[in-house]
């Protein structure tokens, strides 16, 4: 009957409609909020892009005709045109042959040899100038003293003859290099005039000049021209004077701007750089300027706002309309999206109502009014429950583990720093991982006879509380009985404090015999610089521990005061050993060898500091090692090495090094091979078994997974023992399968292409085709028909 109530109240969809209700309400608020912003936004950010892409072109404009006139100035510097002309200005007595006519006089025909040429040299180059840039339309050299202008057309004139008379009608004050006049008609050898820029170039001689002309037609073609003018806009030049240069005459509004000289001199007043809105006739104006400051000119452009913002209007009813569609659109993704937000929750509901206990979750009446999430909370309040009874269970058994975690730290182990921290932290064990005090408490036995267990355990706990509560309260410790009747603390201290520790150990040992009757011994381990010495320093609390029967019971007893100076801990290399039988177990036999070659040497270095004896316990160690590997391998020593007779008996018998070692390797080599062979006939079994399954199908289900699955192995084992024994990877023989099984059924049936790759695995036929020909050269279609030309019986007609 629950569970009915349970499946009903699942089955209401109160959540389904809040939650569209809820997606609707925040996809839409943003939306229409945004479409607002959009609009009344868009004027001032198309101003601004407008304002920025104004300048840009004029930016561009000012320096391609600033380019114009320094390559014209760098072709003067270059060319030898300067020295040349200095040379022709102050050559000796130049006026004087220029004034010469009928015959020369032989003493002056050397001079006027020279000066001839330097003349020519001068015109040479003056021709070269207005060859170098397609801008310069004539160039003058102007001499004054010597009544003479001299013309890139290779003609000389007297100033009062020169046909264009006006070079000079603005002349001014000029800059030394160089100075660009304003627009003036200037007349042509033919009688014709053409519009140019005169650029002045003064030289070495007052009054006289260098003056290059600039086409304006063809820098306006050029560069103005190619701007993006449209019709109601204007573009213009206005020198510093205020005149208009560069402009398109036909252009109405430029013919009312040149016209306006209000309009003028309110540009000259907005400096070298600006942008802004003007009132200009009843229209609008976005009026943008750029100045040159090597020119002198400021470029300017005027385009009616009116025009530009007409695209604001068409794009306010796109928004309308993207709005409204957006808005259908959201209301159909809010439908699907909350079906898909809902269909969790009607999974956890139908999880509920299959797996839930009715009779020992119940829902309480005030939640079942929430709908599912009343069903929810109940069913996760009954999980936290159970949770917390767990967490009860892992308390009580938080001194088992605290206990384990102790036993393994000072073993050896594969934990970082960060995971010992973590473990500290989870045990509720409260100790730093760097300098530490280890002390062994060890009871007499003779005050454990007669006592109960339960006595015993609670003497046992008392023993730790003293030991607590003696341990200053700023030091950091853990404080446990390690094993049966062995105390075992961990205290945090700095070498310095190291022997605070001994007077630490005599209170204890005092103040438990006095309140409990214990006599204790406390063996204490060399300081640990770290957690990773603690196995180091337990080993020697232990040995510590033993000399009890020559230092009495009650006292405290540190390996350093018992220890024979000189003598060393005997320490088993039981890393070594790992890393030997890991090798065994690989297979690795010079690995193998290697450990086992480091691991003597390690013992070795022992003989003759320790008892012989201790090394011989080694030798035997190592070999129950080897029988216990040996063992889980299915294998019997004495069966391996062919001997009878008990193998630590023979073991005990050797005394020489050599031999032991000698015999040693021999039982390493013989287990290697036995375990190869081993491992090699079981890979052999395994890959005959996967060939046999990619023979039997190599189909678009077939993978290194479902093969793997079928034999029972790992498909990382699997693939690394495919590649060992066929020298290449599983996809790499797969592929190549399927390949060879595609050209048969080419060559041998009329079946499609895409049937062919579908039947080997391949449902993309383009893919299939592809890999075709990287495996053949040539593609499937290619294939067939080779075979069908080549003349195959097999080959059925397609």
């Amino acid at each position: 009957m629950a569970r009915i109530r349970l499946f009903s109240l699942a089955r209401k969809r109160n959540l389904l409609v809040k939650l569209t209700a809820f997606i609707l309400i925040i996809s839409l608020t943003p939306l229409l909020i945004m479409s607002v912003l959009i609009y009344q936004n868009m004027r001032m950010t198309m101003q601004q892009e407008l304002q920025s892409a104004n300048l840009n072109y004029l930016k561009q404009t000012v320096n391609a005709v600033e380019i114009v006139t320094n390559q014209i100035s760098e072709s003067f510097r270059r060319l030898p045109l300067d020295s040349n002309i200095r040379e022709f200005e102050n050559f000796t007595r130049g006026s004087y042959y220029e004034s010469l006519s009928g015959d020369y006089k032989p003493e002056d025909q050397p001079g006027l040899y020279a000066y001839l040429n330097s003349k020519y040299r001068l015109v040479t180059n003056i021709q070269i100038l207005k060859q170098s840039n397609d801008y310069i339309y004539s160039v003058y050299m102007v001499d004054q003293g010597k009544r003479m202008i001299l013309t890139s057309d290779n003609i000389q004139y007297n100033p009062d003859n020169f046909y264009d008379k006006e070079w000079n009608v603005s002349l001014k004050t000029l800059s030394e290099f160089p100075t660009v006049m304003d627009i003036r008609e200037s007349k042509a050898r033919d009688g014709g005039s053409k519009a140019v820029i005169p650029v002045f170039f003064t030289l070495s001689i007052p009054g006289n000049y260098l003056i290059v002309n600039l086409d304006v037609d063809s820098i306006y073609n050029s560069i103005v021209s190619k701007l993006d003018i449209k019709l109601g806009n204007s573009f213009f030049v206005m020198s510093e004077t205020g005149q208009m240069m560069l402009y398109d005459g036909r252009n109405e509004l430029n013919v009312m701007i040149g016209a306006d000289h209000n309009f003028l001199e309110l540009l000259d007043t907005k400096g070298e750089s600006s942008s802004y809105e003007h009132e200009y006739k009843g229209r609008k104006m976005l009026v943008t300027t750029q100045k040159s400051d090597s020119l002198g000119w400021t470029f300017v452009t005027a385009a009616a706002l009116d025009e530009l913002y007409k695209s604001v209007s068409t794009m306010s009813s796109m928004i309308i309309l993207i709005c409204f569609l957006l808005v259908a659109a959201t209301g159909l993704f809010a439908v699907a999206a909350t079906r898909n937000l809902y269909n969790p929750v009607r999974h956890l509901l139908q999880f509920i109502n299959k797996n839930v206990d009715p009779d020992s979750h119940k829902v309480d009446p005030d939640q079942r009014e929430l709908g599912e999430f009343g069903t929810i909370r109940g069913s996760l309040e009954a999980a936290f429950e159970d949770r917390r009874s767990l967490q009860i269970r892992l308390k009580e058994g938080l001194p088992a583990n605290q206990e384990k975690f102790i036993h393994m730290i000072i073993r050896k182990h594969s934990l970082a720093v960060e995971d010992i921290s973590e473990r500290l932290k989870f045990l509720s064990l409260d100790l730093k991982l760097e300098g530490i005090a280890l002390m062994l408490i060890s009871p007499e036995e003779s005050d454990r006879k007669g006592k109960s267990v339960e006595n015993e355990k609670l003497r046992n706990l008392k023993l730790v509380d003293i030991v607590e509560s003696h341990i200053p309260e700023e030091r950091k410790r853990i404080v446990m009985e390690f094993i049966e009747d062995m105390f075992i603390v961990l205290v945090n201290c700095t070498p310095h404090d190291f022997s605070d520790n001994f007077q630490l150990a005599k209170h204890i040992i005092h103040q438990a015999e006095e309140h409990l009757g214990i006599r204790c011994s406390i063996g204490i381990g060399e300081y640990c610089e770290d957690i990773f010495t603690l196995g180091k320093s337990y080993e020697q609390a232990k040995e510590a521990l033993r000399y009890r029967s020559m230092t009495g019971s009650c006292e405290v007893i540190y390996i350093e005061d018992v220890r024979l100076e000189g003598t060393p801990l005997f320490i088993y290399p039981k890393d070594r050993e790992a890393m030997l039988i890991h090798s065994l177990i690989n297979g690795d036999l010079p690995e193998a060898m290697q450990s086992y070659r480091e691991m003597m040497k390690e013992i070795r270095a022992y003989e003759g500091r320790v008892h012989y004896h201790q090394i011989k316990h080694a030798f035997i160690q190592l070999l129950g090692r080897f029988v216990a590997t040996a063992g889980e391998m299915r294998a019997d020593m004495n069966t391996l090495l062919q001997e009878k007779d008990n193998l630590f008996s023979l073991l005990l018998q050797k005394n020489d090094w050599n031999e032991i070692m000698a015999w040693f390797e021999e039982i390493i080599k013989k287990l290697s091979d036995h375990i190869g062979n081993a491992f090699r006939e079981k890979n052999n079994r395994h890959i005959v078994e996967a060939m046999r399954i990619l023979e039997a199908d190599c189909g678009g289900t077939i993978s290194l997974s479902t093969v793997a699955e079928k034999l029972g192995l790992n498909p990382s084992y699997l693939s690394r023992i495919f590649k060992e024994d066929r020298g290449e990877t599983f996809s790499e023989y797969l592929t190549r399968n399927r390949i060879e099984r595609s050209k048969r059924m080419i060559a041998e049936t009329d079946m499609k292409i895409k049937e062919v790759g579908e039947h080997v695995g391949y449902y993309k036929t383009n893919y299939f085709i592809k890999l075709f020909k990287e495996y053949t050269g040539m593609t499937p279609g290619e294939y067939r028909s080779l075979k069908l030309a080549s003349g195959d019986k097999n080959t059925p007609a397609n």
